[in-house]
């Protein structure tokens, strides 16, 4: 049967090292794991993803990842994140792989892990903006 309750997106960007989650006590880790629960969608957008607090990182369902990240920091990605199904060696080979315009799409509810090409989304944004800006 078909849902009709709405759904709430949150999102916060720049995330890493927020004061809002800096103690995992805090009421935004503690709205983070209650409401995941009650059609709440949360998406933290960081650069660092050492800089999520341990109760985000541990209710993460869905991780994506963009090329650029050292290998200590991919290793600190895949060692702290939920990414279920694959070893290590596979996740490293994965994500050695992306060029530029390319997710790496992780996903713990379904196992699936793979790139996804996002050069449509520039594409559209260049041919959407006046020239001279």
């Amino acid at each position: 049967m078909y849902n009709t309750r709405l759904h709430t997106l949150l999102l916060f960007d720049d995330a890493a090292f927020s004061s809002l989650f800096k103690k995992d006590d805090s009421y935004f880790n503690k709205f983070i794991t209650r409401c995941r629960h009650n059609n709440f969608i949360c998406m933290f957008a960081t650069q660092k993803f050492k800089g999520l607090s341990m109760p985000v990182k541990s209710q993460a369902t869905t991780v994506l990842i963009y090329k650029g990240f050292t290998p200590q920091e991919v290793s600190y990605i895949f060692h702290n994140a939920t990414i279920n199904g694959f070893s290590y060696k596979e996740f490293k080979e994965i994500y050695g792989r992306l060029e530029q315009d390319q997710v790496l799409y992780c996903n713990s509810q379904s196992g699936h892990m793979r790139i996804i090409d996002l050069s449509h989304i520039r594409a559209l944004v260049q041919n959407s903006v006046p020239h001279g800006y």
